[in-house]
């Protein structure tokens, strides 16, 4: 028998690695231990998808965390009301569905009495015409999140309820052991990951969750693991004057939200409504906001603010006496230095010399730019117009000509400025531009494929 060579074990290994593709491994009892597929030839999974947008990944793990006392349970009624019956959260449209709402902490008499307090303040109640065909399970578990047949019955409640939203009240309590032991976090990270999308409220680290501490820097109690694992984290804290920050500290699918300020509104009845409603930072229960938030963050909001009144540009020296009139007073070098970061950082634009505007105000435009311009390779295929390359710009730092046939991932044109070296393109936003031969800005010159 002839004796086997290099090229036949590598076809016997490729044959081996086909089968494996697309299939999981069984174990004990038949249980999945591994699932493999190709990272060849595969299909693109296309754009994350949010439970609530810029907040909430779906399937995905999200934790909520605060000290004693700043109302986190109140807020997670809140938004189990807004996924439920597809209510903005804050602003941020959700992705409507059912929810179970698995709490470890308070009593289900405590907890429901809360719940029907939320629905009184938006003037309905349990049996309101708004839950139509809707259905929130709450469940008191008798075990651990280091249980897999708790898992187990949450996953078959979810199923049972099509329930696509999971709230946990409370991480730490749930994890029934040490949150400082990385290996039972890990173990108890693991399993929820299994649940559909899931919102786990927890409490902070001592140290961050002393009275006067700030949000910036804090983290959920215990191990880094639980930081580690979740996709999203947001922070909450009490403002001294009474108001609620909620603050995005963490988000691995983009930029983190702009952070959200709230005052809780109780009736003078024990039993009365509660009302979330939405505030801003210069508001007086908002007092003591800026000292839970970065320099830049305050930079970020003060553009986002001005623009929202003035709908247009914003200068260095309004920025200046915004932060003035909110206590965050800044040197002008100092804010520069800030703008400067924001802008790198893909939060703002810079439209000219001292004018700016936050990102998203000119987010429609942008895609619609961006779905209208491709490579003139492709353009007789797509029928869609292309811009030439060496076409005559005007950017915020100078003239130049377009560098690049193709936009960039980001949507932005590749400039090669007249004042750089003969390799080096500055990346800009078609709304920072100004085509000469158009004679008008944010309309790039468009030539038939």
């Amino acid at each position: 028998m002839k004796e086997k060579g290099i090229m036949d074990h590598v076809g016997e290994t490729r044959d081996i690695i086909d089968g494996l593709h697309n299939a999981q491994s069984q174990g004990v009892e038949g249980r999945a231990i591994m699932y493999a597929c190709s990272m060849l030839r595969c299909e693109d999974p296309g754009a994350i998808e949010w439970h609530v947008d810029g907040l909430i990944p779906s399937n995905y793990v999200t934790i909520i965390a605060g000290d004693g006392g700043t109302g986190k349970s109140t807020l997670a009624l809140e938004l189990l009301y807004c996924v439920v019956t597809g209510t903005p959260f804050f602003g941020h449209d959700v992705r409507q569905s059912n929810a179970l709402y698995v709490d470890f902490e308070l009593h289900k008499e405590e907890q429901l009495s809360r719940w029907l307090q939320l629905l009184k303040g938006k003037g309905t109640d349990a049996y309101g015409d708004i839950f139509e065909g809707a259905n929130v399970t709450y469940v008191r578990p008798l075990s651990s999140l280091s249980d897999s047949a708790l898992i187990e019955e949450l996953l078959t409640y979810a199923e049972m309820a099509d329930a696509e939203l999971v709230i946990i009240d409370s991480l730490t309590i749930g994890l029934g052991g040490d949150a400082n032991r990385q290996d039972e976090v890990i173990n108890a990270m693991r399993n929820i990951e299994k649940l559909p999308t899931v919102v786990a409220l927890d409490h902070v680290s001592k140290k961050q969750g002393e009275r006067g501490s700030k949000l910036k820097g804090s983290t959920p109690h215990g191990s880094i693991f639980k930081r580690n694992f979740a996709r999203s984290l947001l922070m909450l804290g009490r403002a001294d004057g009474g108001g609620t920050i909620l603050r995005h500290e963490k988000s691995n699918f983009g930029r983190n939200a702009n952070t959200i300020f709230y005052e809780a509104v109780y009736d003078e009845d024990p039993r009365g409504p509660i009302r979330l409603e939405q505030r801003k930072i210069s508001d007086e229960v908002m007092a003591g906001s800026i000292d839970h938030l970065s320099s830049d963050e305050v930079t970020l909001m003060a553009v986002h603010d001005i623009y929202a009144v003035k709908q247009d540009s914003v200068t260095k020296d309004e920025i200046l006496r915004w932060r003035a009139e909110v206590g965050a007073e800044i040197a002008g070098r100092t804010l520069d230095n800030a703008l400067g970061r924001l802008l790198k950082a893909n939060q703002l634009i810079k439209v000219a010399t001292g004018l700016w505007k936050p990102i998203d105000a000119d987010c429609t435009a942008h895609n619609d730019i961006a779905l209208g311009t491709v490579h003139r390779a492709n353009a007789s295929s797509t029928g869609l117009p292309v811009f030439d390359v060496g076409t005559r710009v005007k950017t915020p730092d100078g003239d130049g000509k377009i560098a690049d046939g193709t936009l960039s991932n980001e949507g932005r044109y590749a400039v090669r400025l007249d004042s750089s070296a003969q390799y080096e393109v500055t990346y800009y936003w078609p709304y920072q531009l100004i085509f000469p031969d158009e004679g008008s800005p944010n309309r790039p010159p468009m030539s038939p494929s």
